[in-house]
């Protein structure tokens, strides 16, 4: 299985995802709780720090909002009635500063000792900040601008927001399973035809194991229908490659009389363009894919199926092509229901992209239209009785039956010949960007020639066709034999042999998944027979590349968890009282300086990091501002001065 594999521990990147979230720390799932919490603890503790930041604001507002105060139309103003000398109010150097003023009601109502400024201060929860300050507006007598009042309110909930997505961040911290195979015995291994008849007939053997696993990955994890024990369809990277299918395709063959039902009869299954990250390569550029079948029971009339009786016994020859030294396809003797063995007898043949190494030759008309492989098979219902009609081109089932003591008879298959469909794979590889395109059959580009995702990509493909999902097991191969019991089926779908097509394909795509694993894992390296057949440009190197979905590890964001961490430093400094110098109090009292400029109001407690670097942001933005007005005024003169100098001319 996948989850067999040895993972790469530690800091990796995920190419597949974005930005935020490619690069991630793989750990056990016991560390990645531990890292987690430690999340959560900054979190927590820089909840008071981030009140502390947030409550300045409104409480700056609420002060200019409270009525009864003669200063404060400007906190210029205000600062300009202090009269004594700011003194601290405790040894700490953190304390509220003081003034010793004439204004004393008014120094109070500055100070904030009563009504939402004073509440404030005490009281650390948010929700009853928002309460207090929401009823502080609404009850105030005085007429602020409606865009103050919004952008107060717009702060405290964008602090709520952004407090809620951290919490958000950090429940999704750990990300996925995601994890990186540390094998080090990846690469291609195939079977030598000359290791021996008993290699041989083990590696038929492990080929029909490999074809059985795929066809039961598709029939669990392709399949919308829940079934129970299926397997586990989270070990690869993605559970599956997605595929449509469409009716009424075009006849894929040259001679569309051989499609049975026309020109427009057959039924396609597409992958469309696919980016190879799917089948879990992990690289900065992956090379796409696409994989394509089209299916089409064929035209059973003569002279494509001729018939030869002679002493009692009749023979169906089928002419779909040349085999060997024969002229015919395929033949059958007698009629197949006579077989007392309730099972579907299935015999398939192939045309490949290199036709002269074919043991089968298909009829000039029967070659694909468009190039690809071809695939034929001939079904044969045995000795098969169905509770329910079928009128299916390959799963007929029109004669009925009745035996004594039932009700409704049970119906069979009375045609005696093999019925056949045939399907054109075409495998498609392309550029990253998908610009260009070329058959598995034709060199690749220089760039992809020396990639080793694309041989991983190309490689993990060799065995997808329709009929490496059936050539090893035939009719156990059909769902349609899963459905029966004794000499009796259950009923089939109205139109089994689509649904039979599409499992195969399905099966194909399967195929694709396990043989990436594979090949990142050396499955068949230990396996009498086999030798490795890396290319030379690949050799080494398509380690490493290869992601699935682990079991018992976590991978944990890296950028939130430092971010988390970070942010949590960052609150806690912008949070710190500013001490304020004694000779710049002086200063200011003198009428050098304003503590405004210092981003202080001798009203308010010390003011915080935070508020200190949001007047230096603020003052730099006014002064830049303030300099392109200049800029564009003076250009706008000098622009009238030349204008005014044509009209005199």
């Amino acid at each position: 299985m996948a989850t067999a594999n040895s993972v790469r521990l530690g800091l990796w990147t995920n190419y597949a995802t974005g930005y935020s979230n490619r690069w991630q720390i793989l750990a056990t799932d016991y560390w990645a709780s531990v890292m987690m919490a430690v999340d959560a603890v900054c979190l927590t503790l820089a909840y008071p720090y981030i009140i502390n930041i947030v409550s300045r604001w409104p409480l700056h507002v609420s002060r200019w909002l409270t009525p009864g105060s003669e200063h404060r139309t400007s906190p210029v103003d205000s600062q300009s009635n202090i009269a004594g000398p700011l003194t601290r109010a405790d040894s700490t150097g953190y304390g509220t500063l003081s003034a010793d003023t004439n204004g004393t009601e008014d120094s109070a109502n500055r100070s904030g000792s009563s009504g939402f400024s004073s509440y404030l201060s005490e009281s650390q929860s948010i929700r009853k900040i928002l309460r207090q300050f929401i009823v502080d507006i609404m009850r105030t007598d005085s007429t602020p601008s409606i865009f103050l009042k919004t952008a107060v309110l717009a702060v405290l909930f964008g602090t709520f927001v952004a407090w809620t997505a951290a919490g958000i961040l950090l429940t999704r911290n750990p990300s996925d399973q995601a994890a990186l195979s540390s094998s080090t015995h990846c690469g291609i291994w195939q079977f030598d035809e000359d290791a021996g008849d008993e290699a041989a007939y083990l590696d038929d053997l492990h080929n029909h194991w490999k074809e059985s696993r795929a066809s039961q990955y598709a029939r669990n994890c392709y399949s919308s229908l829940e079934l129970p024990n299926s397997m586990d369809c989270s070990s690869f990277y993605n559970g599956s490659i997605s595929f449509t299918t469409r009716r009424d395709e075009r006849c894929p063959f040259k001679s569309p009389e051989l499609c049975l039902d026309g020109l427009y009869s057959a039924v396609s299954f597409d992958t469309g363009l696919v980016d190879s990250n799917i089948i879990g390569i992990n690289s900065p550029t992956t090379y796409r894919f696409r994989r394509r079948s089209i299916c089409s029971p064929l035209n059973v009339s003569e002279p494509y199926i001729q018939t030869d009786s002679k002493n009692n016994s009749t023979t169906y020859r089928y002419y779909y092509g040349s085999k060997g030294s024969n002229n015919s396809t395929f033949e059958t003797t007698g009629d197949t229901f006579s077989n007392l063995v309730p099972v579907y007898a299935v015999n398939t043949y192939f045309s490949s992209n290199y036709p002269e190494y074919d043991y089968w030759h298909p009829l000039p008309g029967l070659l694909p239209d468009d190039g690809g492989t071809l695939t034929i098979m001939f079904v044969s219902s045995m000795h098969i009785y169905y509770t329910n009609p079928s009128f299916d081109p390959i799963f007929p089932a029109k004669k009925p039956k009745y035996f004594p003591g039932q009700r409704k008879p049970l119906y069979y298959n009375s045609d005696p010949r093999a019925l056949p469909f045939a399907c054109v794979d075409k495998t498609t590889l392309c550029t990253p960007d998908g610009r260009s395109c070329w058959p598995m059959t034709t060199s690749p580009p220089a760039k992809a020639f020396n990639s080793p995702a694309y041989w991983f990509m190309k490689w993990s493909l060799e065995i997808s066709t329709v009929y490496d999902s059936i050539k090893w097991r035939l009719g156990s191969a059909l769902l349609a034999q899963e459905s029966v019991s004794q000499f009796v089926s259950s009923l089939m779908e109205p139109n089994q042999w689509e649904v039979e097509a599409s499992h195969l394909f399905a099966t194909s795509l399967a195929r694709v998944q396990w043989d990436a694993w594979s090949l990142a894992n050396g499955e068949d390296r230990d396996r009498p027979g086999y030798e490795e057949v890396t290319p030379d440009e690949a050799k080494g190197q398509l380690c490493g590349i290869y992601k699935f979905k682990s079991a018992g590890y976590s991978n944990i964001n890296l950028v939130a968890f430092v971010g988390l961490i970070l942010l949590a430093i960052v609150i806690f400094g912008l949070s710190r009282e500013v001490t304020i110098d004694k000779g710049v109090v002086a200063d200011a009292q003198d009428g050098v300086d304003d503590l405004e400029d210092y981003g202080v109001n001798a009203s308010l407690n010390p003011p915080l990091v935070f508020e200190v670097l949001l007047e230096v942001i603020l003052v730099l933005i006014y002064h830049i501002l303030l300099g392109i007005r200049k800029s564009v005024l003076f250009v706008l003169r000098r622009l009238r001065r030349v204008y005014r100098h044509v009209l005199a001319a």
